[in-house]
C-alpha cells in the first residue's frame, strides 16, 4: 500500500512538473512569438510627398553604382533576380536581371526615360516598368538620410526606405532596402 502511494505521488509530481514545464513553455513561446510579430510591424515612418522629400533631404553624388537583388510581385505573379543602377556617359542606367543573369529589362534614365525590353513575352513587367516613376526612384536612391526609415508618396506609388546603413565618408546614411508599392505591384530591392 505504501509503495503504491509513493508511486502515485511520484507520478503526480512528474505530471505536475510536466504540466508546469508545458505551461511555462507555452507562456515563453507565446511571449517570444508575440514580440517577434511586433518586430515585423513597421516603425512609425516619416511620410512625405515627393516635393516635401526633395526639400527636406539632400542629394549625394550621383556617381555611385548600386547592385543588389529584387523581388517583384505583379498582382499574383512573382519575379526575382538582380538589380543594377549605375551612371553612364549620358545619364544613368537601370538593369533588371533574371536569376540566370538574363536581362529582363534595361532602362536609360536621362531627360527622357528609354526602356528596352529583353523579355518580350511578359506584359506584366512591361506595364510595371512603363508606369514606375523612375526619376523619383533615382532621387530616392541617391539621397543621404538621417537614421530613420521614411516613406515617399509620389502620387502613383509609395516608395519606402526601410533599412539604412552608414555612409563611410559622410555623416549620413544610405538606403539598404527600398520598397515600391501601389495597388497592383510590390517591388523590394535589397542593395549590397
Amino acid at each position: 500500500m505504501r509503495d503504491s502511494l509513493k508511486i502515485q505521488f511520484l507520478l503526480k509530481q512528474k505530471t505536475d512538473y510536466f504540466n508546469s514545464f508545458f505551461c511555462y513553455f507555452l507562456l515563453i513561446s507565446f511571449t517570444f512569438l508575440s514580440s517577434c510579430q511586433t518586430l515585423n510591424i513597421n516603425p512609425n515612418k516619416d511620410i512625405y510627398t515627393y516635393n516635401d522629400f526633395v526639400n527636406t533631404y539632400q542629394l549625394t553624388s550621383e556617381e555611385k553604382k548600386f547592385n543588389g537583388k529584387f523581388k517583384l510581385f505583379v498582382k499574383d505573379k512573382g519575379y526575382t533576380g538582380s538589380f543594377k543602377f549605375y551612371p553612364n556617359d549620358s545619364g544613368h542606367e537601370m538593369i533588371l536581371l533574371s536569376p540566370l543573369n538574363q536581362i529582363i529589362s534595361k532602362i536609360s534614365v536621362r531627360e527622357e526615360i528609354l526602356i528596352e525590353y529583353q523579355n518580350k513575352e511578359d506584359q506584366n513587367i512591361k506595364n510595371f516598368i512603363k508606369d514606375l516613376p523612375i526619376k523619383e526612384f533615382k532621387r530616392i536612391l541617391y539621397t543621404e538620410y538621417d537614421n530613420k526609415p521614411i516613406r515617399v508618396d509620389t502620387g502613383y506609388c509609395e516608395i519606402s526606405v526601410d533599412k539604412l546603413s552608414k555612409i563611410e565618408t559622410l555623416s549620413g546614411f544610405e538606403p539598404k532596402i527600398i520598397k515600391v508599392k501601389n495597388k497592383d505591384i510590390e517591388l523590394t530591392i535589397f542593395l549590397q
